[in-house]
C-alpha cells in the first residue's frame, strides 16, 4: 500500500505512512481523512498526536510542494486537530525539505519536529520508543482501527 492512515485511540495518535511521491493532492486527502476520522471518534479537547512516516516517500518539485503544503496548513488553521506532529524521513533531500517546511511553519498552532528515526519521533511525542517495532509502525496493519 502506497499510503496508509491508522487511528490509534489508546495512544491518541494518527499514524500516516506514505510510500509514494508526495503531492499536494495526497497531502490534502490524508489531512482531510485524518481530521474527519479523529473528530468523529474523539472530543475536541483531547490532546492529539500525529506521526507522519515518509521513510518510503520521495518528492518531485521541492519548493512548489513546500509552498503548497504551507498554504494547506494555513487553510486548515485552527481546524487542524493535532497539537504535535512528528515527521520521519530517511532520504536526505526529503529530510531537508521537511525541516524547511517545519521551520517555515513555526507560527502554526501545531508543534512539529523532523526525525530520521521512528523511535526518536515516538519518544518526542511522549510515547514509548519500543512501539517502533509494533504494528502499524513496523509496516504491519492494525485491523481494529483503520482510517478509511
Amino acid at each position: 500500500m502506497a499510503e496508509e492512515l491508522t487511528w490509534l485511540p489508546r495512544l491518541h495518535l494518527v499514524h500516516a505512512r506514505i510510500g509514494e511521491e508526495i503531492t499536494l493532492g495526497l497531502l490534502r486527502r490524508m489531512a482531510f481523512q485524518a481530521h474527519l476520522r479523529v473528530r468523529m471518534a474523539q472530543p475536541t479537547e483531547m490532546d492529539l498526536l500525529s506521526l507522519v512516516d515518509l521513510r518510503g516517500a520521495w518528492v518531485g518539485t521541492e519548493q512548489e510542494l513546500v509552498d503548497q503544503a504551507l498554504g494547506l496548513q494555513e487553510r486548515l488553521g485552527e481546524h487542524y486537530p493535532f497539537q504535535r506532529r512528528a515527521i520521519v524521513a530517511r532520504n536526505p533531500e526529503l529530510l531537508a525539505l521537511c525541516r524547511r517546511f517545519v521551520e517555515l511553519s513555526e507560527a502554526a498552532a501545531i508543534h512539529s519536529a523532523v526525525f530520521d528515526s521512528l523511535a526518536a519521533a515516538l519518544e518526542w511525542l511522549g510515547l514509548d520508543p519500543a512501539l517502533a517495532t509494533t504494528a502499524p509502525f513496523n509496516g504491519q496493519p492494525v485491523e481494529d482501527h483503520p482510517c478509511t
